[in-house]
């Protein structure tokens, strides 16, 4: 009797060890994200059935088109001057061994917010949102692209951007 509870325990063993290996390789997948700028590896569909994945970073969240995958980047740097600097992350898309920013998204402190307003008179048509707090305020910019002499690159990119300012609206900060 014991031989036969042996042999069957051993196998529901493995068979355990096999399924919570399985369960661990897919909660760390699922938390997995590409270095290259935050995106879930994990492609769903969204509702026109186009494959997307989510940046989620920076204290920003949006879909991203599947399609853009392989050639897109998301980089967050300080810009400013010293003692009044602010977080900004610089979208890309990489031709070949090129990066080009596509857009760039903004993180002021209120006070730095309160100023860009007064020195810039476009500040408050790039205005994204507040942070749920109200203590910051997202802004977007979109770059311009008319440097670029190859007709293919330009007419790729404006199709990017006229994605990304349709994005825009969706685009969710926390």
């Amino acid at each position: 009797m014991f031989n036969k509870i042996k042999k069957l325990i051993v196998p529901v063993l493995v068979l355990a060890a096999l399924l919570c290996a399985c369960r661990n390789e897919a909660a760390d997948n699922a938390g997995d994200t590409s270095a290259s700028g935050g995106q879930n590896t994990d492609a769903n569909t969204n509702a026109t059935g186009e494959r997307i994945s989510m940046y989620d970073k920076d204290g920003l969240s949006f879909d991203i088109p599947e399609a853009w995958q392989q050639n897109f980047k998301a980089v967050t740097r300080e810009v400013g001057s010293s003692g009044n600097t602010y977080p900004q992350t610089d979208f890309y898309y990489t031709e070949g061994e090129r990066d080009i920013r596509l857009m760039s998204i903004g993180k002021y402190t209120r006070e730095q917010w309160e100023n860009l307003k007064k020195t810039t008179k476009d500040a408050e048509k790039a205005m994204l949102g507040e942070s749920p707090d109200k203590n910051h305020v997202y802004s977007v910019y979109y770059e311009n692209h008319d440097y670029i002499e190859d007709k293919d690159l330009k007419d790729i990119l404006s199709g990017i951007r006229t994605k990304a300012e349709e994005m825009r609206d969706k685009i969710k900060i926390k």
